[in-house]
């Protein structure tokens, strides 16, 4: 009988320790089965390598929930940014005219660079003062007061091209010297006859052919108010022949081709051509790719790590359907047990008869 309960102990015992090896064993897969991952890449460019990426803490997959465990980044490459700046440029100012026609050219190369025509600014500057000056010369005697105040002076404009009239004011009046000019004297010989002639009061002899007064010139000058030193006879001549005039005398005409010095005085005139002018400049502009070692992107793959998440139901069933196999293992030993009891009764029986 003690040696029946020990054996039964001993079973007890036995199955005791396949339940613990067995709870022990099924510890390890439910873990790994907690355990379970799913993962997620995400590959993307920042400019900071430091710039994380924002998963889901909370997943869905094939009838599964995971949860985010980690999340791992690995900096795949980093390439400069290049970037594209705006280029003006603006050509040297040019001065024109207000309607003066202005043409740049729709696109330069500059630094290798195209560059297009983006706009043309106009600026009024200061107006362009072209001088004007002009004069009259005077070759009489003639004073300030009898010259006109004003002169219109027809010029071209320097910036134009264009003739234009400038009303110009009396600057000066000088006498700036004397010139020969050429002149006459009007010549009449009254009491004209055949041996003597008579101009101005005096009798000449009748023997000048046709040159009258050849050998006076000098009373010639002095009819007029010269003498030698401010003028010249050059020559005289007939103008007509003999006739009666009014009161019934003979006279005759003549000429005297003469060169008086005169003083010559210059009226001096002065104004200004006011031109309006304006600065126009052409600004191009253009697209410029600037790369910087320090300025980089980087390509950045992010890695999120999921958990499976297991709910305490599934534990349970786990633990009930190993207490359920360990029960079954017993009675299974239990009978087993059993069994061989009786056969061994049943042993000694068939050795007496």
């Amino acid at each position: 009988m003690n040696k029946n309960r020990q054996k039964s102990l001993t079973i007890a015992v036995t199955a005791l320790g396949i339940f613990s090896s067995v709870l022990s064993m099924n510890t390890v897969p439910i873990m790994a089965a907690q355990n379970d991952t799913y993962t997620i890449s995400k590959t993307y460019d920042s400019e900071t390598k430091n710039e994380t990426y924002d998963f889901q803490d909370t997943i869905k997959k094939n009838g599964k929930t995971y949860l985010l465990d980690d999340v791992s980044y690995k900096v795949l490459k980093e390439t400069p940014i290049e970037r594209k700046e705006e280029i003006l440029f603006s050509t040297d100012p040019v001065m024109l005219p207000e309607d003066a026609d202005y043409a740049p050219a729709s696109s330069i190369e500059r630094d290798d660079m195209s560059l297009s025509l983006k706009e043309i600014t106009t600026v009024q500057a200061e107006p362009y003062i072209q001088e004007v000056s002009g004069s009259t010369d005077y070759e009489y005697e003639i004073s300030r007061s009898l010259v006109p105040q004003t002169k219109s002076i027809e010029v071209k404009n320097e910036k134009t091209g264009t003739l234009q009239t400038v009303d110009c004011t009396l600057q000066s009046f000088d006498l700036i010297g004397h010139t020969w000019k050429d002149s006459y004297i009007d010549i009449t010989i009254e009491g004209y006859n055949q041996t003597a002639l008579s101009w101005q009061g005096i009798t000449f002899a009748n023997n000048m052919g046709d040159t009258p007064l050849k050998g006076y010139e000098t009373q010639i000058l002095q009819s007029v108010g010269l003498d030698s030193n401010t003028g010249k006879v050059d020559r005289t001549y007939w103008t007509t022949n003999p006739y009666t005039n009014s009161t019934g005398t003979v006279c005759r005409d003549g000429k005297a081709d003469i060169q008086k010095l005169v003083p010559v005085y210059r009226a001096s005139y002065n104004g200004s051509l006011v031109t309006p002018m304006y600065e126009k400049t052409a600004i191009y502009t253009g697209l410029k790719k600037i790369s910087d070692p320090q300025d980089l992107t980087y390509t950045i793959k992010a890695t999120a790590h999921y958990i499976e998440k297991k709910s305490i139901f599934s534990f349970i069933v786990v633990d009930v359907a190993i207490m359920l196999f360990i029960l079954f293992i017993i009675a299974f030993l239990y009978i087993l047990h059993k069994k061989k009891k009786e056969k061994g009764k049943d042993i000694p029986q068939k050795r007496g008869n």
